[in-house]
């Protein structure tokens, strides 16, 4: 059993489940545009017309390696019109948000006013224009990446069932000259994975996402960089995704028999956790689909359990779609694995899905025995999400 000193993996899983049903409930129906108080604005264009448009209170931070002392970027997304950007350098005890009004003419961002931190202090005034500078330099970059990037060949079952991720090179005098731009449709907000300076060194690099709500409004605002452990864990490699099942000493016993929470929340003992439900395609097809399953998937609400991106992978057995990636408890320091299992009907507009949560011992010797269950249960009638 995986308890004693640890906080109960119940109610983080508990909590992870109701979350993980409210982003989904935000994904669909689709509409292609991004609402601003002017009415709607399509977002993402051109080559990056599949990539599926931010909700209010997606946000994104990056890891700026412009600066001396580690930093982190966050940009949050209210509307098209209404921003916050936030800087933490741990090092210095530097943190502080800037929120930001804005007037979108043409295409073009124009920042039309901001409220500054109160914690702000006059030698953070310089780091308060580079945020000012920064917010339309990847507005406008968005824009440029659909109608003026290139799109990269992608190979495996991402190149079939994900929008290619597009390259652009910028000549902006921002970066210090010429820099390249990588965006991908999973990453939240402006899409954008990373920017390499002329030398191929990078210079930013998506690192977290997630999305705030009125439930729960300090993921963003109390975002911490993971602990260098957590890295570690990562590398070591996600059991989830690496194939690894059966034989692995000492699983025996760690799957317990599931409990009925709820109609669709089910937990085996302290170990695993198995999340049930279905909901409309909104009538796209498998790319835009897959994509915005796939950030959401990727998307925290909850600052106390951090997503790592760079675990995530993606998988195709039968007619079955599966996505793994690994999250990082903070209070308990150490990783889970969590896996969705997707049936899409794009003739009837519908999918389902399972979301599986466990530790990694739990899927380096169980996770077949979980995929079962999981599957089992989606033959059983499940709960539409809400829209």
């Amino acid at each position: 059993m995986y308890n004693g000193k640890r906080r109960s993996l119940r109610s983080v899983l508990c909590r992870q489940a109701a979350t993980l049903l409210l982003l989904l409930s935000a994904v669909y129906p689709l509409s292609g545009q991004t609402e601003t108080r002017n009415g709607p604005d399509v977002f993402f264009s051109g080559a990056a017309a599949d990539f599926p448009q931010p909700v209010s209170g997606e946000f994104a931070f990056f890891r700026d390696y412009t600066f001396l002392e580690p930093t982190w970027i966050g940009i949050l997304f209210y509307d098209t019109e209404t921003w916050a950007a936030r800087i933490l350098t741990p090092g210095t005890g530097r943190r502080f948000t800037v929120f930001f009004t804005a007037e979108i003419h043409d295409g073009k961002m124009r920042l039309t006013g901001q409220r500054n931190d109160p914690n702000l202090q006059q030698e953070d005034v310089p780091l308060v224009n580079y945020l000012m500078q920064l917010l339309p330099f990847l507005w406008d970059e968005r824009a440029r990446a659909g109608n003026g990037g290139v799109s990269l060949p992608q190979s495996g079952i991402r190149g079939s069932f994900l929008p290619p991720t597009i390259r652009l090179e910028s000549g902006t005098p921002f970066f210090g000259g010429k820099c390249t731009l990588t965006f991908a449709p999973e990453i939240p907000v402006f899409g954008l994975e990373s920017i390499d300076d002329a030398g191929d060194r990078r210079i930013f690099q998506f690192e977290s996402g997630g999305c705030i709500s009125a439930e729960s409004s300090t993921a963003f605002f109390d975002f911490a960089p993971v602990p260098q452990n957590a890295r570690a864990a990562v590398r070591e490699g996600n059991p989830a995704a690496d194939g690894r099942d059966g034989g692995s000493a000492g699983t025996d016993g760690l799957l317990e028999p599931l409990v009925t929470v709820a109609p669709n929340f089910f937990l085996a003992g302290e170990n695993a956790s198995i999340v049930t439900g279905r909901g409309q395609t909104g009538g796209k097809s498998a790319r835009p689909f897959f994509a915005a399953l796939a950030k959401f998937f990727l998307l925290s609400e909850d600052v106390s359990v951090v997503p790592f991106p760079s675990s995530f992978s993606m998988e195709k057995h039968g007619n079955v779609f599966q996505l793994d990636q690994i999250l990082w408890l903070r209070e308990e320091n150490e990783a889970v694995c969590k896996r969705m299992l997707v049936l899409p009907d794009f003739a009837a507009g519908e999918y389902r899905f399972a979301v599986i949560s466990g530790f990694p011992q739990v899927f380096a010797g169980k996770q077949k025995e979980l995929n079962r269950l999981a599957l089992s249960l989606l033959e059983e009638s499940v709960p539409e999400a809400e829209n």
